[in-house]
């Protein structure tokens, strides 16, 4: 490994080119950090002197596709800053070209913008672009480079900051953009391949830019140290179709892997969210750096995370998906012992679709009679993992029954009496099951389903003054 500080001029000159590798994120800088990063770099234009301003590191490693002539990267950390950067020169060059803005000798050019920050005018094809980013971004940005417009589905970050940057630049000298930019300072650490380990020095570096959810760090953690084919490869097979499953849901994500390891490990207590990460580097850090070893966790990852999804949520319109949402209406917390069921139906096969549905009606009965008798639910997340922990291969729903029979005291399923006395003398306005009840009565037995989704709850006698 080797670090020094360069200027961000010198890393983006040369015949060379940024590779986004498949493990990482998305573009993701908000408007807040670009106007910050904007910010700074005017007032390092005016300090005295060749001072420089610190934004962070970047580190790469090289690819095994590299020449004499051409070397490839691939960015390992900083990419939030370099394609920031990016844009900001591309909205730059645009802005001088469009104006006719000149500033004298040594002062940027729409011309120079381009041959020293935003392509290999010297190569063709795919080398010809000196950053690469991953799917929609990338698509975008080329486009933005190009002076086009970018191909549907736009991604919003780059071109939103892209436009930013044109606003802000259209109030401000070109001069002294360039020449804040000229001073921003980095601390470039290049890898050498087979010796250092990517994963680690990722994880120590990592303090300054956004935080990484625990979807990032996971695939950075599966994915980093395999070599860029087998990276992409497992990307496209497993990983991308996880994300896909969850996009949207990062919360429900970290559920996933936290039930995904409780579930397999048969663990005594569930992990705390931001201990998610920490939980699975400690289940699989000795799987090691190897294709082979790793690919079967992927695809029990994306079979289990396809039943987790299927549950917590949800979006289809057949008996099983109704059945679940009615479920996720009372709570979330059955998603681990869903994921269980869905096993023996879907891999043991000694479950089937009726005894399925059977099954979530009676764990949709359990939870809205003790919402309506007022029972207790904190805790509800670990005895659900108990109850995933006892389903029996050989007779699933039996196990289950016998599992909810024998639940103890203050999680015990309530009698029919307590339940029906609950219902006529309780309070049931002022609770979470409230609408639950009403949407049984309008629809259970019903041939014609009435969408209560728009529903509001409505006083059909005097109140109390």
């Amino acid at each position: 490994m080797k670090a020094q500080h360069v200027f961000f001029p010198k890393i983006m000159n040369g015949a060379s080119q940024f590779v986004i590798p498949v493990f990482q994120r998305d573009y993701r800088w908000e408007e807040e950090n670009c106007r910050r990063l904007w910010t700074d770099i005017l007032a390092i234009a005016d300090a005295p002197g060749k001072r420089g301003h610190f934004i962070g590191s970047v580190v790469y490693v090289q690819t095994e596709d590299s020449s004499a002539t051409f070397t490839r990267w691939l960015l390992i950390d900083g990419q939030q800053r370099v394609t920031t950067l990016t844009l900001l020169l591309t909205a730059l060059r645009d802005h001088i070209k469009e104006t006719g803005w000149t500033g004298g000798e040594g002062s940027p050019t729409a011309k120079r913008l381009n041959a020293y920050f935003l392509r290999n005018t010297q190569e063709e094809g795919d080398k010809e672009v000196k950053l690469r980013l991953r799917r929609r971004d990338d698509a975008t940005l080329q486009a933005l480079i190009e002076g086009e417009d970018p191909p549907y589905p736009v991604s919003g970050g780059i071109r939103e900051n892209y436009d930013l940057f044109r606003e802000l630049i259209r109030e401000e000298d070109p001069g002294r953009v360039f020449r804040g930019i000229d001073r921003l300072l980095l601390v470039e650490v290049t890898l050498e391949r087979g010796l250092d380990d990517p994963q680690l020095i990722f994880e120590s570096l990592n303090t300054t830019g956004m935080d990484l959810s625990t979807s990032d760090q996971i695939r950075n953690f599966i994915l980093m140290s395999l070599p860029e084919a087998e990276q992409t490869r497992l990307y496209n097979a497993y990983w991308s179709r996880i994300e896909d499953l969850f996009r949207g849901n990062d919360r429900v994500f970290d559920s996933f892997i936290r039930d995904y390891l409780a579930l397999r490990f048969r663990s005594s207590k569930l992990e705390r969210s931001d201990l998610v990460y920490a939980a699975f580097r400690r289940a699989f850090g000795d799987l090691g750096h190897e294709a082979s070893t790793l690919e079967p966790l992927l695809q029990e990852l994306l079979r289990r995370a396809r039943q987790y999804a299927a549950f917590a949520v949800g979006g289809g319109t057949g008996e099983r998906d109704r059945a679940f949402a009615h479920l996720r209406a009372l709570a979330d917390v059955p998603a681990i012992l869903i994921m269980r069921l869905l096993e023996a139906v879907e891999v043991t096969k000694t479950m089937t679709e009726k005894e399925l549905l059977e099954a979530v009606r009676l764990l949709e009965s359990y939870l809205l009679r003790r919402a309506v008798i007022g029972a207790q639910s904190r805790g509800y997340g670990l005895e659900f993992a108990k109850l995933a922990y006892r389903i029996e291969d050989a007779q699933p729903l039996a196990s289950l029954k016998a599992a909810l029979a024998r639940m103890p005291a203050a999680y015990a399923f309530p009698e029919d009496a307590e339940f029906e006395r609950a219902l006529l003398e309780g309070d049931l306005y002022l609770k979470r099951a409230r609408k639950h009840v009403l949407e049984g009565l309008e629809n259970r037995d019903s041939k014609e389903q009435s969408d209560t989704s728009g529903y509001s709850i409505e006083h059909i006698m005097p109140q109390n003054e």
